[in-house]
């Protein structure tokens, strides 16, 4: 079978009683584009249109071989004390693409 167009990847993380004296940043190596999300809100998107995304939006270009994103600041009053979730979805550029590639580091 083709390999899918998005995959999605979730993560929880929990957090002291006050993040707000956190101070968190955000870097992900892409192949071929993504979209990564905190708590629901878009916190940094790489290689895809602006807009709307779905399932059967492809990345913008390919990206061979895939590079680590500069730090990006994750906004303190999107994270609560506790459980958090970290969200990403990873786009293919072109139809059947059998490689993937992501990873996150906060």
């Amino acid at each position: 079978p083709p390999a899918p167009v998005t995959t999605y990847f979730r993560r929880e993380l929990t957090l002291p009683a006050d993040p707000a004296q956190l101070a968190l940043w955000l870097s992900a190596r892409v192949d071929d584009g993504a979209v990564i999300y905190v708590n629901g809100v878009e916190v940094l998107r790489l290689n895809l249109p602006p807009g709307p995304v779905g399932p059967d939006t492809y990345a913008t270009a390919p990206v061979d071989p895939a590079g680590w994103s500069t730090g990006n600041p994750i906004p303190s009053d999107l994270l609560v004390p506790g459980v958090n979730v970290l969200a990403a979805e990873v786009h293919q550029a072109a139809p059947g693409n059998g490689t993937m590639v992501f990873g996150a580091s906060l």
